[in-house]
């Protein structure tokens, strides 16, 4: 059944009110074409070879204060520990940022194939973790090696003590002298040089004397004992501070000096 009334009039589009856009509107849309994936992918790249290069600061530091040259500077053992800690994590960083920059093969994806577009770019930004994780460890490296240095200067350990052993004369009239300084000591310290002459594997004492290190914490002893004579070596044993050191020498023949071979055990 019909009736006579007409059909209902088709409804207008609805119409959106017009928006201004500023200045400010503007720069961060501008802002935004720098999110492209492609362009955020190349950022991350570029982080990834920062940190790379970025790793040097770190041997910078440790090289600086002598934290990577043990020889020439006596480490704390804490000190020590932090400059190995810091040397780890950092090689650490090095790897994570090379892992994240290794090429990856993927099969061919059709470019004009949105989804598999869409799906390497996600691969691909999965790398991002590896590059956070390497700045993470770049800074805990340098963190490692500030905190080395710095323990390093608070709390400086003293240089060994310098021993050089010499003998004088020949025949029946050899002397041997040693001759013992030390620096870095505090004045409650104790400097104790000790001259033996060793024959045939037995050990004889001939010599003994002691020193205080001055307000500027260094001291000096120099002990000279004859009759050497039937002695293969000259032995010296130093100590000062609960540190130990050795130093031999062969007597004959006369004139020579040891200054080098020097063992040292204790702190």
């Amino acid at each position: 059944m019909t009736t006579g009334n007409p059909p209902p009039a088709a409804q207008p589009p609805a119409t959106q009110p017009a928006v201004r856009v500023t200045a400010s509107d503007r720069l961060w849309q501008a802002a935004a074409a720098d999110l492209a994936p492609d362009k955020s992918l190349a950022r991350m790249n570029d982080k990834a070879k920062q940190v790379v290069t970025s790793v040097t600061l770190v041997g910078t530091l440790l090289a600086g204060f002598g934290l990577i040259a043990p020889a020439t500077l006596p480490l704390p053992p804490l000190a020590r520990g932090l400059a190995v800690a810091a040397v780890i994590t950092a090689v650490l960083a090095i790897a994570l940022a090379l892992v994240s920059l290794l090429l990856r093969f993927t099969p061919a994806i059709r470019p004009g194939n949105v989804i598999e577009v869409e799906r390497w770019y996600r691969s691909q930004f999965h790398r991002a973790y590896l590059v956070v994780a390497a700045g993470w460890a770049l800074l805990a490296a340098l963190a490692f090696a500030a905190a080395a240095a710095a323990v390093t200067l608070l709390n400086p350990t003293p240089p060994d003590p310098l021993i050089v052993l010499q003998t004088t004369g020949t025949g029946n009239d050899i002397q041997v002298s040693v001759h013992a300084e030390v620096t870095g000591r505090s004045t409650q310290d104790i400097l104790r040089v000790e001259l033996a002459g060793v024959a045939a594997g037995t050990r004889t004492v001939v010599g003994a004397s002691v020193g205080r290190p001055a307000t500027n914490g260094a001291a000096a002893v120099t002990l000279t004992t004859s009759a050497f004579a039937g002695y293969d070596s000259a032995e010296a044993v130093v100590t000062v501070g609960g540190l130990r050191c050795t130093a031999t020498l062969a007597v004959p023949p006369a004139g020579s000096s040891d200054g080098g071979s020097v063992v040292c055990a204790g702190g």
